[in-house]
């Protein structure tokens, strides 16, 4: 079986012509400069982020911003000018990342033609089969969009033993789940039990609900049973079944694709589990498929063996993520 994982080169390969196409973490401050011209008026907490961090905003990509916010929640008080930001520094961030992932995006990934000659129409339209996993670290949805309108078997991370099904996690969350504070519940699925896929109004973000996604930081709390058994257990359940996927995934493959994904050196969690995984394989390592842009591609092969812990892997470049030619609809 194959394990495909897609990271955010593989959504903004594939909207590059699109004049709403969602930012590669490293291009976040630059995107939000270019894009949401009175963005301090709109997010003055994350305004003040900024205003403490002391770079322009379009110097900072997304990792120095959420971890800025992320220390100071769980560090606070330990430094004589604390900044004492509170929650809302988050709910800003988020409703910024809903603006770039969310509805704007959704309504991209509708316009996707159903052919095979851009990339992802081809792995998603003829190389996925059932029995395949897809581990798609976005938090927009248009991998999982384009998936169904090939009508591939997508199903969550509970029925990944349903014959014929391919399973699908999402490790860093969803613009289409939902935190409900005050019933203390993941809104995630369907109405009917399976996938979602209409994100979450930017309006609705609030002291009552914000969407479960998982920040670009070293330290991600949804993970730590710990803190979330005690506080809000929906969360670790949510976030552990996507975890769970990921590494059977990584356990039983025999090829892994690697779209626009680049193994980062924060995602310590992920490393941990990846290298983990591997150590429980039996059999011979999987081949690997990599699909990133040319001058990118020795960095991030390298850093692909690096977070699985196999130096001897070998890695098979097989391009850039190629752009969808857009339709009328997008």
């Amino acid at each position: 079986m194959k394990a495909f994982f897609f990271g955010a080169g593989a959504s903004a390969g594939t909207l590059a012509h699109a004049d709403a196409c969602p930012p590669v973490a490293r291009s976040f401050g630059a995107a939000v400069e270019a894009r949401m011209p009175g963005w301090q008026r709109e997010f003055p907490v994350l305004a003040a982020v900024v205003r403490h961090l002391g770079a322009p905003l379009p110097s900072l990509d997304l990792e120095q911003v959420w971890t800025c916010i992320e220390y100071h929640a769980k560090l606070g008080g330990l430094l004589p000018s604390d900044p004492q930001w509170g929650p809302e520094a988050t709910r800003d961030l988020k409703r910024v990342l809903l603006r770039f992932y969310g509805a704007e995006c959704d309504s991209l990934a509708a316009g996707l033609p159903q052919s095979h000659d851009y990339t992802l129409g081809k792995l998603l339209g003829s190389e996925l089969l059932a029995g395949d996993v897809i581990v798609s670290f976005n938090w927009d949805t248009l991998v999982e969009r384009l998936a169904l309108a090939f009508h591939q078997p997508l199903v969550p991370p509970a029925g990944a033993d349903t014959p014929g099904s391919i399973p699908l996690a999402k490790p860093h969350g969803s613009v289409t789940w939902r935190i409900n504070w005050i019933t203390k519940k993941v809104e995630w699925l369907s109405p009917a039990g399976g996938l979602a896929t209409d994100a979450m109004d930017v309006g609705r973000v609030g002291i009552m609900q914000e969407p479960l996604l998982l920040g670009v930081v070293p330290a991600k709390s949804e993970l730590i049973r710990e803190i979330q058994w005690a506080s809000f257990p929906g969360i670790w359940e949510v976030v552990t079944a996507q975890w769970k996927l990921m590494t059977q995934a990584v356990r039983r493959a025999t090829v892994l694709v690697v779209v626009g994904y680049g193994f980062p050196e924060d995602d310590t969690y992920g490393r941990f589990l990846f290298r983990e995984a591997m150590k429980l394989r039996s059999g011979d390592l999987p081949s690997v498929q990599l699909y990133e842009l040319a001058e990118r591609a020795q960095e991030t092969a390298s850093a692909l063996r690096d977070a699985l812990g196999c130096p001897e892997l070998q890695v098979e470049w097989k391009g850039p993520v190629t752009p969808a030619p857009l339709t009328s609809n997008s």
